[in-house]
């Protein structure tokens, strides 16, 4: 049963940040803000889920596989979020904060750090 609703979160948490996505795309702060309410209540309803997963059974490691996922790509649209503002600060004329990636082309430690997890 603790599998079952948390495979569904899982996939429920992947579809609002593929939505997520899509309203950075289009500069869509409307739905930002919802997505990211959303959000954090789907993160609050995650961790009560996995205080209750088994430590040995089987699926636990697949859940966690999953909800690395989930964190991946949560981080993947926060640098997508971060982009979108840099664009509108510079449609506004204010000038653009320094980039996300740095010379060598891998993402600026200051951009790393707490992303994951704050899906």
């Amino acid at each position: 049963m603790i599998f079952e609703q948390l495979n569904t979160l899982i996939d429920d948490m992947i579809k609002t940040l593929h939505s997520e996505r899509q309203a950075v795309a289009s500069l869509d702060v409307t739905a930002l803000n919802a997505l990211t309410s959303q959000k954090l209540e789907q993160v609050d309803h995650l961790r009560s889920l996995m205080e209750e997963l088994p430590k040995n059974a089987c699926e636990a490691a697949e859940v966690r596989r999953r909800v690395a996922r989930v964190s991946i790509e949560a981080e993947a649209n926060a640098i997508l979020v971060k982009d979108g503002l840099d664009v509108i600060r510079v449609l506004l004329g204010a000038g653009a904060e320094p980039g996300v990636y740095n010379a060598r082309g891998a993402i600026a430690e200051r951009d790393r750090q707490g992303v994951a997890r704050s899906i």
